[in-house]
């Protein structure tokens, strides 16, 4: 019985490894960053362990705190073809409401194109952002979809559970010029204070 329950056991572990792993990771580099007030960032989106899996399409929303952060430019990465003729992007249109879409399609058809300008780990698309507060904004993403296209087969999106998602960090510092006017300001209160004591 024992015999059994071991070969069952080994036979699972066996059948577990033997599956192919499809999940893919989005994430954001720099993950953190501090920067000051009044600088231009820019951040990747990166899409990286796809293994043998081919990106065809996304359709994702980057959201950020927009009293902290402005979103003022887009540019897309060339893994899915790098625009017309060989894919479509969605324009950038700014707004204040704290959310960026970016939506790209590949018109490529040929599998080994796609072998060369998609490697396991690369960049989806750029967004640039003006710091515009102090504080710390987390960026996210809201996945509307990404689909996996083997050519020559229908286009199949990826699970979304199969999507390990990491988030990010802006965290804009005040400027060495305030922090030294902060620091004067003090020092006055304190020496107008101990005027005030010995009289």
């Amino acid at each position: 019985m024992k015999k059994i329950l071991y070969l069952a056991t080994l036979l699972a572990a066996l059948c577990l490894l033997a599956a192919p792993a499809t999940a893919i990771t989005i994430g954001f580099n720099p993950a953190v960053q501090s920067v000051n007030m009044g600088d231009t960032i820019d951040v990747d989106i990166v899409v990286s362990d796809l293994g043998s899996e081919i990106v065809s399409a996304f359709d994702l929303d980057v959201l950020y705190d927009p009293v902290i952060l402005a979103a003022i430019n887009v540019t897309y990465g060339t893994g899915l073809g790098d625009g017309l003729p060989f894919s479509i992007q969605n324009l950038f249109t700014p707004n204040d409401k704290g959310t960026v879409n970016l939506r790209e399609t590949s018109l490529i058809q040929d599998e080994q194109y796609f072998d060369l300008i998609q490697p396991d780990k690369f960049i989806l698309a750029t967004v640039f952002f003006d710091v515009i507060a102090v504080g710390t904004s987390s960026l996210n993403f809201s996945i509307n979809g990404i689909t996996k296209n083997i050519v020559g087969q229908e286009a199949r999106a990826f699970d979304k559970e199969s999507i390990t998602l990491r988030e990010g960090k802006v965290a804009p510092v005040p400027e060495p010029a305030t922090l030294l006017l902060l620091g004067v300001g003090l020092a006055g209160v304190a020496g107008f204070g101990s005027k005030r004591k010995k009289v």
